[in-house]
């Protein structure tokens, strides 16, 4: 409710303060639709004020004139028609404020006194008829002498004429939803053809495309979003999907695990796919989206209710993200366009991770010696496990190799030194993304051409880590005979990755923070790892290979490489049987292949340990079970998809009726396979390998652990088809009243034995209303005023399941011999997830489109979810997926923009308010803690999910928190209204009651959005875009005392520092004390409480771009000329929790970047 009243209070202080602002005469513009058949000067005028809202004052010459008008007008400009109508009359218009005033003003049409009266030259008529895209005739199309304010509007045919035109004058040719056309005269004579193309403009100047067809989003009942190629590149990035990021109304971005996931009005589903599906060119993308060059985009419609997204059917669940490339342009000179930009990305600040510092780990470990927690480690001589230098002084100290001052002052040598400094020094580096992109586009009335290529060169934050891209793309468009329409496209791309994957684990690995890479002469220096110092000293004396771990040496020594082809070739045929009437077919072929390749280098320390590990230690010397030489494991993955469609186009259209109408057929079928193995003993230079025995087990030196030879062979293929008829349409009356319905049946080989099962029928219908267009709606300063509403099913779909008995290869745990694993068992009755949706949305555009903006509201309702069902125990499975589950979701999409400011100084204003919502309503298996307090969320695994009917899928649960014992400093939980410190009673009566457990509230965040503000002065813009979010919440880490004893540094929290010590810190602290032993369930109880749980409420400064556009660009040879400067992730305005935690990027924040680029058009 505050949201509302908030949003509303905006909408109306901007609007009086434009009002206040508003231009005189503005309301010539007004746009007006009517008839007039053999009407009065005087009845004319007053059907043209109330069709335009707009007061006409006029005298008696005008009420009491005889001519009469006939004249037909399609969303026309008031100041065009008042222009046609007086043009051969003796009366003009003057605009008076608010008013236009019709006065007496009569033509001269003799010659000067005493001058002979000569005979007027006939004046030239050029007729023609104007056609749109399909071929369709455009009534209301404007046609203008440029250079004056002659001109005519189409008929209901498309067809008009002009007069007094003479050769050499340019006619300029407009309709919304259209590029304007500027046609020249060389014949008055001539009868003229003119094609409009469909283009994206302004608010009643947007189309937005399904994938199936395109049109004015005026028509649709659906709810559609739209992100023009202006806004599109107002980002800089290498990918698509990212540009979208605080600009595309209801679109989530979530990146807490490290990979960017979306939604679309939140989620829909449980274990199926909860990503969005992407349409590239009409057809669904299956490949890698990094393949695609950003510059090739035209723009981006985003689908997101029932009308819009159900064409798409059982993949249109959790929406539908339509991405149109560049193509071509008809009657339009060769046009090159180059774009190029440099970005660089700070280093990552690791200080930023809660880590514990040097000192207190150092206390930590003395704590511990004295509890004697490492002297089975000390007195191993079996296994050597290895210990800290600290803990190394301290045991000789207690032997008596050193003196208690001697050992203090080894070990305080170690207090100032922090180990991430030298991470950040040998490790990390600033990132830099090079991009370059030309391209070239034109064509004529019978052959449209793109062609484009693009290279893109980027270095990442560690050492080891690049991406390079080449692309290419052509489109073109053949015209060979009138209604005949061929296209044919290829895109191709080319990339390669190289990462050194193990580097994140040599970091993770090096246990304690005092550590250093390098010794005090520069060289590298030696970490302890794995085994005691003392062990790996003797390795060369007995013939292993060096033992010593140098972190500092690893990076680039276990380098992983892959190169991803990826080619897809299109070609569309129409052909337009009638005027009404058209028939297209299309087919689309991908195919993208990823060769993999990671070498670990003898010389690594993975490799050496391994080798050694594999070895027979004997008098006689070292018998080596893995051969010398480097380690490579090589994968190849494959994909091919074949998608193909046959579809019917209808369009008809009277003075008060238009039918839309297509219908049709799609078949695809995609094939993947991949196979991967290891070789070792690998020569890089002869390409050659020796054989291992991957069947056997061996003896590892020293544990004297059974282990077998890590093989990690790989095969696998998967085939999925898919055939899908289609039908959709609308009628419109009057232009105020529309109704589409859409309905499609989809077929797959995924479900279940019976055809009814491996069928699913779904649906839509949507209505709209332009009461703006109503005549007794008489408020003049409502330009849009429109009510939508949609109800309908989409599906989902989860790949990972099917009808049919799956199983997968494994081998055994003792024999080591291949098997088979269970994955899926049969299930005859599996069928497609159902997605109902209803939107009720109000479109508004007011003070002569000042302030235009949309308000949605929407529900969703998931039927046949596919989710868990316990099975009998008997059958050797727990449970089976299947569809039992149900989730529902409802939400808002508020989008407001305003012209603040206009004229040589400008300021616009975008607000995105955005609501999504899901609770979970039916589900059978019981939910268990254990998945409950894993922030399942944050990595959005399915499998980790532990649904609770009744609320959102993924949300934060806790144990109640009732403080610290003031003895003991424990924490103390609540058994029915009980204080206890019984953990393990703790946790069994919370599993047994986990409605009793607190229910903080969604991992998600359920309000989201961005306030983008963007500023022009002549040439100069500044835009500067703050996103923000609220509701959600989110489990801040803290110490694990048990964690830390085994593992060191990596669980080593600073919260140590402020742990209980003493009765009555419990007033300043939450932080439990150290006890010894550790208890884990007594840390697993504080992890899981209240006490850690914060809201993940933020504002963020997005980014800001910054961009001048050359006024002397023309006089050098271009047509444009701009330069901008874009910074991008700029930090936390404000956040809800008081610890400085980014809960976004909650274990390391995105590094600031900027960029700097050139885009010039020849």
């Amino acid at each position: 409710m505050r949201w509302t009243v908030l949003l509303t209070g905006l909408i109306l202080t901007t609007a009086f303060s434009l009002h206040a602002a508003s231009v005189n005469g503005q309301s010539l513009d007004t746009k007006v639709t009517l008839t007039l058949k053999d009407a009065s000067l005087k009845e004319a005028l007053d059907e043209l004020s109330e069709k335009s809202k707009v007061p006409f004052n006029y005298g008696s010459k005008v009420a009491s004139s005889t001519e009469r008008i006939s004249y037909t007008a399609n969303l026309v400009p008031l100041r065009m028609i008042l222009n046609e109508v007086l043009a051969d009359l003796p009366f003009e218009y003057i605009p008076v404020g608010d008013e236009v005033v019709i006065r007496y003003h009569p033509r001269p049409s003799t010659a000067l006194k005493g001058e002979p009266v000569t005979e007027q030259a006939p004046k030239e008529m050029v007729k023609g008829i104007i056609l749109g895209h399909e071929g369709l005739p455009m009534p209301g199309a404007t046609i203008i002498i440029r250079g004056t304010t002659r001109g005519t509007a189409a008929d209901e045919n498309g067809e008009f004429q002009l007069s007094d035109v003479k050769e050499g004058d340019i006619l300029v040719i407009s309709m919304i939803g259209f590029r304007t056309r500027e046609i020249e005269i060389t014949d008055p004579d001539q009868s003229l053809t003119i094609e409009l193309e469909e283009a994206i403009s302004d608010l009643e100047g947007v189309t937005v495309s399904t994938g199936y067809e395109t049109m004015p989003i005026e028509r649709a009942t659906g709810s559609f979003a739209h992100v023009d190629n202006n806004l599109y590149n107002r980002q800089v990035s290498t990918d698509v999907i990212s540009r979208l990021k605080a600009i595309a109304p209801s679109v989530q971005f979530d990146e807490r695990s490290g990979e960017m996931k979306l939604t679309i009005r939140g989620r829909s589903t449980i274990f199926a796919n909860d990503q969005p599906l992407i349409i590239l060119d009409n057809f669904p993308f299956e490949g890698d989206l990094n393949a695609i060059n950003p510059n090739d985009i035209e723009d981006i419609s985003i689908l997101r209710d029932a009308a819009a997204a159900s064409i798409w059917g059982v993949r249109a669940g959790n929406g539908v993200i339509v991405i149109t490339t560049k193509s071509g342009s008809r009657d339009k000179e060769p046009t090159v366009t180059f774009n190029s930009n440099f970005t660089v990305g700070e280093k990552p600040d690791l200080f930023y991770q809660p880590k514990m510092n040097s000192s207190d780990f150092i206390e930590a470990e003395k704590y511990l010696f004295n509890q004697s927690y490492y002297d089975s480690d000390l007195n191993n001589t079996q296994t050597y496990p290895y210990v800290s230098p600290v803990v190394d002084i301290l045991a000789m100290q207690r032997n008596g190799e050193l003196s208690a001052e001697q050992a203090n002052a080894q070990i305080n040598t170690y207090r100032n030194q922090d180990i991430r400094g030298d991470f950040m020094d040998h490790f990390y580096r600033k990132s830099t993304r090079q991009q370059y992109a030309v391209n070239l586009q034109g064509g004529n009335k019978v052959h449209q051409y793109y062609f484009s290529a693009g290279y893109d060169n980027n270095k990442a934050n560690l050492v080891t880590d690049s991406y390079e891209r080449y692309t290419l793309k052509t489109d073109q468009t053949f015209i060979p005979l009138k209604g005949l329409e061929v296209k044919a496209g290829i895109q191709y791309s080319q990339s390669q990755q190289k990462s050194d994957n193990f580097l994140p684990q040599v970091i993770e690995n090096i246990d304690y923070p005092y550590a250093r890479l390098q010794d005090e002469n520069g060289e590298p220096a030696i970490v302890n790892r794995d085994y005691r110092r003392s062990f790996v000293d003797q390795a060369g004396s007995q013939g292993l290979l060096d033992w010593y771990y140098r972190p500092v040496n690893e990076p680039g020594l276990n380098l992983s490489s892959s190169v991803l082809r990826n080619l897809r070739a299109n070609v569309a045929i129409s052909y337009d049987v009638s005027q009404h009437l058209k028939v297209s077919a299309q087919y689309q072929n991908q195919q993208q292949t990823t060769n993999s390749e990671t070498l670990r280098d003898q010389a690594s320390y993975y490799m050496r340990n391994m080798i050694n590990e594999f070895s027979e230690v004997s008098e006689d010397g070292v018998d080596r079970i893995i051969p010398l030489g480097d380690l490579v494991h090589l994968n190849t993955s494959e994909l091919r998809s074949n998608n193909g469609r046959i579809q019917l186009n209808y369009n008809w259209f009277s003075e008060n009726h238009y039918v839309t109408a297509l219908a049709g057929f799609e078949a695809r079928q995609t094939n993947t396979n991949g196979f991967g193995n290891n070789l070792y003993g690998y020569d890089p230079n002869l390409g050659t390998s020796i054989n291992v025995d991957f069947s056997s087990s061996y003896r590892r030196y020293p544990t004297g652990y059974f282990a077998s030879i890590p093989s990690n062979n790989s095969v696998g293929g998967t085939t999925d088809r898919f055939r899908s008829y289609f039908i959709n349409g609308a009628y419109s009356y009057k232009d105020r009243y529309t109704l589409s319905a859409s309905g499609r049946i989809d077929q797959s080989n995924l479900f279940g034995v019976r055809a009814n099962q491996r069928s699913v029928p779904l649906w839509s219908t949507g209505f709209k209303w332009d009461i703006h267009k109503e005549n007794f709606l008489s408020a003049d300063r409502i330009n849009q005023l429109t009510f939508r509403t949609s109800y309908g099913y989409s599906g989902n779909i989860d790949n990972s399941i099917t009808a049919f008995t799956t199983m997968a290869t494994t081998s055994g745990n003792y024999t080591n011999r291949p098997a088979l694993r269970l994955i899926n068992p049969p299930n005859p009755d599996l069928k497609w997830e159902k997605i109902a949706i209803a939107n009720f949305g109000i479109d508004f555009s007011v003070f002569q489109n000042r302030i235009t903006g949309s308000i949605e509201y929407y529900r969703k309702k998931g039927d046949e979810i596919i989710g868990e069902i316990p099975a009998d125990p008997t059958t050797g499975v727990g449970s089976f997926r299947g569809n039992i589950a149900g989730i529902k979701g409802s939400g808002w999409d508020i989008n407001v923009s305003s012209q603040n400011v206009q004229g040589k100084f400008s300021w616009q204003t975008n607000f995105m308010f955005n609501v999504a919502k899901d609770q979970v309503t039916e589900y059978l298996v019981d939910p268990g803690t254990f998945y409950l307090f894993l922030n399942a969320s944050i990595n959005r695994y399915p499998s980790q999910a532990s649904p609770i009917v009744g609320k959102p899928l993924y949300s934060i649960y806790s144990y109640p928190w009732k403080g610290l014992d003031p003895e003991t400093g424990d924490p103390v939980g609540i058994i029915e209204n009980v204080e206890s410190t019984d953990y393990r009673a703790l946790s069994n009566y919370y599993s047994d009651n986990v409605d009793q457990l607190i229910y903080n509230g969604p991992a998600l965040p359920t309000t989201f959005g961005a306030l983008r503000n963007t500023f022009g002065y002549k040439n100069f813009s500044l835009s500067l875009n703050i996103s923000y979010h609220f509701g959600g919440y989110f489990r801040r880490s803290s110490i694990s005392y048990n964690d830390f004893f085994r593992s060191g540094y990596y669980y080593a929290h600073k919260d140590f520092t402020d742990q209980w010590r003493e009765p009555g810190d419990e007033l300043f602290t939450s932080i439990p004390s150290m006890v010894y032993p550790s208890n884990g369930s007594r840390d697993s109880f504080y992890a899981s409480s209240d006490i850690l749980v914060e809201k993940s409420d933020l504002l963020r400064l997005q980014d800001i771009n910054f961009s001048y556009d050359f006024p002397f660009a023309s006089q050098i040879g271009f047509s444009a000329l701009n330069m901008y400067f874009y910074a991008n992730n700029l930090g936390l305005l404000w956040t809800a929790n008081d610890y400085d935690i980014d809960p976004d990027y909650p274990e390391l924040p995105l590094p600031k970047s900027y960029a700097i680029g050139i885009k010039a058009t020849f």
